[in-house]
């Protein structure tokens, strides 16, 4: 708090100030003790869990980080300029270790969809509803029940499905066509272990936030929500069931 300004220029010595100035400047200042007894207004946050399951509409399409591309390309980075000479002979491309490079599982061999994947898509489909993302963002998260073996990635575990190959024809950078195999399910079905701010969000709001994910926006590879095209409807789920 601010006190009373006193002019000085008619006061010739401090005993001249009216007492009442000097008892108001007194009085407006706010001692240690007076803030310490000021109530605190943070409330500690109460979050809520539940786990729902998930059943896939369409099959979900995977691509993880191949550990064999990310360390040809932490070589040919390392090597600097020096990598452009003699590349000119390309390496047979095997499928098959691409196939399983691009698999998302956990070191007891059960697969699992990234849990990054699935809030993203939950934040995604924030926009359809008019709640704001980026609270969102800091009030729900999605809980690993395993981990990839071969990053580290938090993993929520498939509980029905197996994967095959699926070749496709794509494009990259350049514009060159290529032929890409991925890992599909087919059919598939997961267990999610969410988490909220429950002064946020409620169960009913999240399990609606899953339904539009499920339906609008898709998980991994070929959604219909992917930023960089209109996708191939691949992803999409439907809420089997939820249980706090």
């Amino acid at each position: 708090m601010r006190s009373q300004a006193v002019e000085l220029t008619d006061v010739e010595s401090l005993e001249q100030f009216p007492e009442q100035v000097i008892e108001q400047s007194t009085e407006q200042v706010e001692t240690p003790s007076k803030r310490k007894e000021q109530e605190v207004r943070i409330t500690a946050p109460r979050f809520d869990s539940a786990t729902f399951t998930i059943r896939g509409t369409t099959p979900i399409l995977m691509h993880a980080w191949d550990k064999k591309a990310k360390q040809q390309m932490k070589e040919k980075q390392e090597a600097g300029s020096r990598s452009r000479k003699g590349t000119s002979l390309r390496e047979a491309k095997d499928f098959d270790a691409a196939y399983e490079g691009a698999l998302y599982k956990s070191k007891d061999g059960s697969y699992g969809i990234p849990c990054g994947a699935i809030r993203a898509a939950c934040i995604a489909a924030c926009r359809l509803t008019g709640f704001s993302p980026t609270y969102c963002k800091i009030s729900l998260f999605i809980q690993a029940n395993c981990f990839d073996d071969k990053s580290g990635t938090p993993l929520t575990r498939i509980t029905r499905g197996s994967p095959e190959p699926y070749e496709s024809m794509v494009r990259v950078a350049n514009g060159a066509p290529d032929i890409r195999v991925r890992p599909m399910f087919r059919e598939w079905e997961a267990e999610i272990t969410a988490s909220w701010d429950a002064d946020i969000l409620s169960t009913r709001d999240v399990a609606n936030l899953l339904m539009r994910a499920g339906q609008q926006i898709g998980l991994l590879e070929g959604r219909p929500a992917s930023p960089k095209s209109t996708g191939q409807g691949f992803g999409l789920f439907e809420l089997v069931q939820g249980q706090e």
